[in-house]
Parts: C-alpha cells; structure tokens; sequence
C-alpha cells in the first residue's frame, strides 16, 4: 500500500487492514484517515455495500449513500464501480460526480 496513489476497500477489509497495523477504531473516516497517513495515498475509496461508498480524495471525504436495488447477483457490482470511478477521476471530473456514478453503476 506505501507504494499506491489510489487504494480501494470495502467496509470489512479496512477493518481487517486496521486492526492486523494495531489500530482498532471503528470509525470509517478515522480508519481511512489512518491508512492515508501511514500510506500517504491521496485517494482511499471504501465500499460499503447497500449503503454506498465513502472517498478521501485530497485530503477531503465524500460520501455516497447508495441505491436501492433488489439484488439478483452481484458479480461485477465492484468491478463497475471501481472502473467508473478510476475513469471519471481520470478525466478531472468531480470527486463528489465521480463517486455517485460509480454507485450507480455499481448498483446496475
């Protein structure tokens, strides 16, 4: 991770990632604060399932609660989230426009 600009997690790695470094907060923005100040990435990008997705990108969190879907499988949710966020920040879109999108991607 020391060697990456952009990290992503779902809810229940960073925990792990966490706890295995000695750092047993719960809080999620507590615990990608951690990880950026022991990695130094500029973006961490966590999944949090139904609930959406939170991302620290410079130094600044946004957060995106999600959409509804009545879930039949979810094979690919993340790959679909993950390439519409890497290739919207790419193109210098928002960080808060790139993350709903990917949500909603990753929700199709």
């Amino acid at each position: 991770m020391s060697q990456s600009n952009f990290i992503k997690f779902n809810d229940e790695e960073i925990e792990e990632i966490c706890n295995a470094l000695g750092y047993k907060n719960n809080s999620l923005k507590d615990q990608v604060q951690f990880i950026a100040n022991i990695t130094n990435a500029h973006t961490i990008c966590v999944t949090r399932g139904k609930d959406g997705a939170i991302l620290f990108h410079k130094e600044t969190f946004y957060t995106q609660k999600g959409y509804p879907a009545g879930v039949v499988d979810t094979v690919g949710a993340s790959d679909s989230f993950l390439g519409t966020l890497l290739s919207l920040l790419l193109q210098e879109k928002s960080p808060d426009e790139s993350l709903g999108k990917a949500c909603a991607i990753g929700r199709l």
